[in-house]
Order: structure tokens, then C-alpha cells, then sequence
């Protein structure tokens, strides 16, 4: 029995699960049945929480797109990119920054990007003071740039990877709030320029569906 990604490609979240997987150059099955899906009992015994995505490998069920991402490199290492460095030190400060990412960089992002696709009138309080949150993380980002080409050292991991599609995200939702925090900061815009080259994301957002989010009921 093959990989199975159950998720739609337009969610950033699954789009972390089907990079790693292309990263590690393994084949899967992308399993979708649309939002109301999410809620059926056959979904919900994958991931209780009825979010995207949840993950099939065998008899073995996950859910949380960077546990899942942890597990495919686990499981493949040795096997296309070495997501977590190729040795403990490496190891180490991917963990640091992926901790960042989770802990810092996305909180002060998401609700900017969820005032913008969940919202007919996003408020603006929201966004700015979220924006002023993302600001200052991005001031620390250039500072680790300027001395570095990624943000755990010269080599590309899961501490730059798992920032690439929420910032697809906020560009595709807002491309002015965007270029306001990415552009403004050369070695942060020099880092996006080069994640974003890669084949396994190109291969992503070359497919239509991957930046439609017209489906997402707005309040």
C-alpha cells in the first residue's frame, strides 16, 4: 500500500506534507473529497480534529503536517534531502529554527493571512498589529541571513521549508502586505527568491488549485 495525503493542495499545510515527500523523491496518492468531507466519520478517524491533512502510510495513521514531515524524513533518510542536516549539530539548529516557525514566525502571520481569506471586511486592528509581531521576527530573520544563505546554515531544510507556503499564502492574499515585510529586507527576500526556486515547490503552485482558495467560505 502506497503514501496517502489526504488534503486539498490549496492548503499550506498539506502543501509542507507533499514537499517533504517530493524533497525525499517518494511517490503518493493525494486524496481529497472536499470541505464537507473534513467532517464524516471516515476523515475524522484519521485526524479527530477534521483539519487537513492527515497522512496513510500502511496500517499507520498521522496527522499535523510537521509531524508528518518529521516522520517522511525519518523514514527516507539517507534518501533525497537530508531535511534535518547530516549530522547532530546540524540537527540541532534545524530544531531551533523550526521552533521559531512554529512558535514565533506563525503566530504573528496567520492571522493576517486568515483576516484576509475568512473575512468579507478584514479588520485592520488585527492585521496591523499582527503585521508590527511579523515586522520584528523578519528584522531577526535578516540579521541570521546576512550570515548565512538559509536559516540553519548553508544548506536547505525543514526550518526554511516549513515558512514556504504560508508566505505563498499571504502573497497570493495580500501581495502589498507582502512586499511591505519581504521586499523591504534584502537577505530575507534573497532567502524567498531562493526557496521558492525549488523544483519540488514549482511543482506545486504550477498546479491551478494550489492558489484557489474561492472555495473557503468568507463571514
Amino acid at each position: 500500500m502506497g503514501l496517502k495525503v489526504h488534503g486539498d493542495i490549496s492548503s499550506p499545510f498539506v502543501k509542507i506534507v507533499i514537499m517533504t515527500l517530493d524533497e525525499k523523491n517518494e511517490d503518493f496518492e493525494l486524496v481529497f473529497g472536499g470541505l464537507s468531507s473534513l467532517k464524516t466519520e471516515e476523515f475524522t478517524a484519521k485526524n479527530p480534529f477534521g483539519l487537513m491533512p492527515a497522512f496513510e502510510d500502511g496500517d499507520l495513521v498521522l496527522f499535523e503536517s510537521r509531524a508528518i514531515a518529521r516522520y517522511v524524513e525519518a523514514k527516507f533518510e539517507g534518501q533525497g534531502t537530508a531535511l534535518l542536516g547530516t549530522n547532530i549539530r546540524e540537527h540541532a539548529l534545524v530544531n531551533v529554527w523550526n521552533d521559531v516557525e512554529s512558535q514565533t514566525f506563525y503566530p504573528s502571520i496567520w492571522p493576517i493571512c486568515r483576516e484576509f481569506y475568512s473575512k468579507k471586511v478584514p479588520d485592520v486592528s488585527v492585521i496591523e498589529a499582527s503585521r508590527e509581531k511579523l515586522e520584528k521576527v523578519l528584522d531577526i530573520y535578516e540579521t541570521q541571513l546576512s550570515k548565512r544563505k538559509y536559516l540553519a546554515g548553508d544548506f536547505f531544510s525543514f526550518a526554511d521549508l516549513f515558512h514556504i507556503p504560508v508566505l505563498h499564502f499571504l502573497q497570493c492574499l495580500s501581495d502589498d502586505t507582502f512586499r511591505s515585510v519581504i521586499n523591504s529586507r534584502p537577505h530575507v527576500y534573497k532567502w524567498h527568491q531562493d526557496i521558492t526556486s525549488r523544483p519540488s515547490w514549482k511543482k506545486i503552485i504550477s498546479e491551478p488549485k494550489a492558489s484557489d482558495w474561492s472555495y473557503i467560505p468568507k463571514v
